[in-house]
């Protein structure tokens, strides 16, 4: 064998037995609150750690794993920032959206995963007297930093957004500063894990608007970024996890006996 021919035979053999190069962890961006669907584990003397938990911690860890690549989830960004840099191509994947809104036309959804419940609080003692959303136009809102009010027919105009989370905005509403908040039922519910529970406060009721439609939750990617090829493979995990009662039996392991609702 000539000296090319056995150079050639060597650079095959390395081909064959090199270890493939491993797919860089793809980055989601993650709104590490509240519960159920992502919160911070807590030690025992109820600080927050550093490793993340929840039900869509743990379905995207499996969705990915599944196409065999690993997650690197993106905590450490302003909400905003992190899905504006996922729209732009500097960001894999976003999780928990909901459709619609001005940018949704940049992004390609996932199938929903979870679909949620639209309520109206308002004060026990200042009922008033809302059915539907054109109703509440007629009425201070609250809402929160940062808080997707679309899908209710609210924007920036119609809501006071000034509130630091659920605790503001609920002092808010007490206080007198707004007459109502909206909100999905399954949020208030998963905020009983970390020892935050409105739902049974009894100086707050709540109740069902007709007309708004219940808002899902979904995997979304830049619709002309790099990673738009792993959404069929996504797709058919999450309809393939659901059939099988995966989907159901992660959500019981993190919101108890909050009903799941795919």
């Amino acid at each position: 064998m000539g000296r090319r021919s056995s150079l050639a035979l060597l650079l095959l053999l390395l081909a064959i037995v090199a270890p493939a190069r491993a797919e860089p962890p793809i980055s989601v961006c993650i709104d590490p609150e509240p519960p159920p669907w992502s919160f911070w584990k807590r030690d025992a003397a109820g600080k927050k750690t550093g490793e993340l938990s929840g039900f869509s911690v743990e379905l995207v860890r499996r969705l990915f794993q599944g196409v065999g690549r690993q997650v690197h989830f993106a905590t450490d960004l302003p909400w905003s920032r992190c899905v504006h840099d996922m729209r732009v191509g500097k960001t894999g994947f976003a999780m928990d959206i909901y459709e619609g809104g001005p940018r949704a036309a940049q992004m390609l959804y996932s199938v929903r995963y979870n679909t949620l419940t639209p309520q109206l609080f308002t004060a026990r003692d200042h009922p008033i007297a809302v059915e539907t959303v054109a109703d509440l136009k007629q009425y201070r809102g609250c809402g929160i930093v940062g808080g997707a009010y679309t899908h209710y027919g609210l924007n920036d105009k119609d809501l006071d957004l000034s509130a630091n989370g659920y605790a503001g905005v609920v002092q808010k509403l007490k206080g007198g500063h707004c007459d109502y908040f909206v909100e999905e039922l399954e949020i208030l519910a998963g905020l009983r894990l970390s020892h935050e529970d409105y739902l049974d406060d009894p100086e707050i009721v709540h109740h069902p608007l007709k007309d708004v439609k219940p808002p899902s939750m979904h995997l979304v990617t830049a619709r002309d970024g790099a990673d738009i090829a792993l959404m069929p493979k996504l797709n058919a995990l999450i309809e393939s996890m659901d059939k099988s009662g995966e989907l159901a039996a992660i959500w019981r392991k993190y919101a108890g006996d909050v009903p799941y609702n795919r």
